[in-house]
């Protein structure tokens, strides 16, 4: 008999990272890799988006989900905050959801909704979630990313658990 387990997200020091969930058998636990993000994301030029972005918001102790988008409609320091994570797993656990394929294709939205990585009072990445496909951030060329298709279904099932119901 197995049970599916929690699903986890593993990065290597190469910026490459993938999905993982744990089959709990009748003797003990195994590791089965379920999905390799980099196995699409480095031959469509992700790495690059991967590793910046990842640097960026790798020493955060707290990330913001809220309204208002990339902030071009608004004044996202008053938007409506959704959640607020700033439990250090947790934070991992989020950061991971974020893996890109490629360059992303820019629109003319502020975004779905934000989210903001904090260092103490600093914010260390303004980004917006575009149509569920897209992140947009400063630090990527030509200001988006497309989200792998994963890290797409992953932030949308994170963000309807936590936030849509605000």
């Amino acid at each position: 008999m197995f049970c599916l387990g929690d699903i986890q997200w593993v990065q290597n020091a190469n910026c490459q990272a993938w999905m993982y969930t744990t089959l709990d058998a009748i003797t003990a636990p195994i590791q089965v890799p379920i999905y390799a993000i980099f196995s699409v994301a480095e031959s469509r030029g992700g790495t690059r988006q991967n590793c910046a972005f990842q640097a960026t918001i790798r020493d955060a102790d707290r990330i913001v989900v809220r309204d208002g988008g990339y902030g071009c409609c608004c004044d996202i320091d008053k938007a409506q905050v959704y959640y607020v994570v700033t439990n250090k797993k947790e934070i991992i656990r989020f950061n991971r959801m974020f893996q890109f394929c490629g360059k992303g294709e820019g629109c003319k939205c502020c975004g779905d909704f934000g989210v903001d990585w904090w260092q103490g009072t600093n914010r260390i990445a303004l980004t917006a979630v575009h149509h569920g496909e897209t992140l947009q951030w400063d630090g990527f060329d030509g200001h988006y990313a497309e989200l792998t298709d994963l890290s797409a279904y992953a932030i949308g099932i994170w963000y309807m658990d936590h936030c849509a119901w605000k």
